[in-house]
């Protein structure tokens, strides 16, 4: 029932997102099943899934506690993967790279420089391998993705 394997296999693990019946959200990888499929792993008889943090903790939930769980379907290109290490995928701070001390203003510069930086209108017109400019699209979708999900907390904390 449970896995010794510390390592993540994109075909064993899947990204997920996971609010829990108290309404605290988890994010992570899924260890799956044999297909490699969430409805399958949901649907097994275990009554716990087991989930690697984006920190590489692992965590054993039960299955009992789970209101909602959503695949999050990460922006993925080779040349993306080969740079950016598989655990800060998930977390929005580190695609920013920011710190989660950061203050808003820290964290909205940040944001700013690297959508100016990888912007695909940017790269209109130019002569670009293909592969080049589909690294430069995924970027620009992970780094909003990850602003857009900072932004309630920033909001709050400008608010405060």
């Amino acid at each position: 029932m449970f896995s010794s394997s510390q390592g993540q296999d994109s075909q064993s693990a899947i990204a997920v997102a996971i609010q829990t019946t108290s309404g605290k959200t988890i994010k992570g990888y899924l260890s799956t099943s044999l297909s490699g499929k969430l409805p399958d792993t949901m649907n097994n008889p275990e009554p716990y899934i087991q989930l690697m943090r984006p920190d590489g903790t692992v965590a054993m939930i039960a299955k009992a506690v789970i209101a909602q769980i959503e695949q999050i379907n990460i922006a993925r290109t080779d040349q993306l993967t080969k740079r950016i290490k598989t655990d800060s995928i998930l977390d929005p701070y580190a695609v920013l790279g920011v710190s989660k001390t950061s203050s808003s203003n820290e964290i909205q510069s940040a944001y700013h420089a690297l959508a100016r930086r990888y912007h695909p209108d940017h790269f209109s017109g130019r002569e670009i391998p293909p592969e080049v400019l589909q690294y430069v699209s995924t970027m620009f979708q992970r780094i909003t993705i990850a602003y857009n999900e900072l932004k309630p907390e920033l909001d709050r904390n400008d608010a405060a």
